[in-house]
């Protein structure tokens, strides 16, 4: 597994604003399990921005990159993303960090990132989270949606 954080322990902020865009710019037929599978089997959401993999790869990293392209989603209005959230308190952690919850690790609809605030209490591995499906409407307005537009 891929680590955005290098071994001085610096976070890798390019890779974790490549998966924001990515999640951005896919079409609704890639829902974020299926986006953070893609990300996990490439080792790299960096890879699929930049069109780098080898073919081998389970899934269809070129649908992805396309979507990235069309949209021209830039890196530099991610990385002033995570840099304000991190300053409000909320750390973004992402299906290639070490820090990603086991708990939601184990499930087979994860997200591709989560926001985090605080760390975690002893009790956290065992915890779940439940999602609601929502609606078509719903979708649209959804608070991932509102955050990626007021910031970017």
């Amino acid at each position: 597994m891929f680590d955005s954080q290098s071994e001085d322990g610096a976070i890798d902020r390019r890779e974790q604003a490549a998966v924001l865009a990515i999640v951005k710019s896919a079409d609704q037929k890639w829902t974020w399990h299926r986006i953070a599978e893609a990300i996990e089997d490439l080792g790299s959401a960096l890879a699929i921005v930049n069109g780098d993999w080898s073919g081998f790869q389970a899934v269809n990293a070129a649908e992805l990159h396309a979507s990235v392209a069309a949209a021209g989603m830039h890196l530099d209005h991610f990385e002033s993303l995570i840099e304000i959230e991190d300053a409000a308190g909320a750390g973004l952690v992402t299906v290639l960090d070490s820090e990603y919850p086991a708990n939601l690790r184990a499930i087979g609809n994860r997200p591709p990132f989560v926001f985090i605030r605080g760390g975690p209490t002893k009790g956290d591995e065992r915890s779940s989270t439940v999602r609601h499906p929502i609606s078509h409407r719903g979708r649209h307005r959804g608070q991932a949606d509102q955050l990626f537009t007021s910031r970017c």
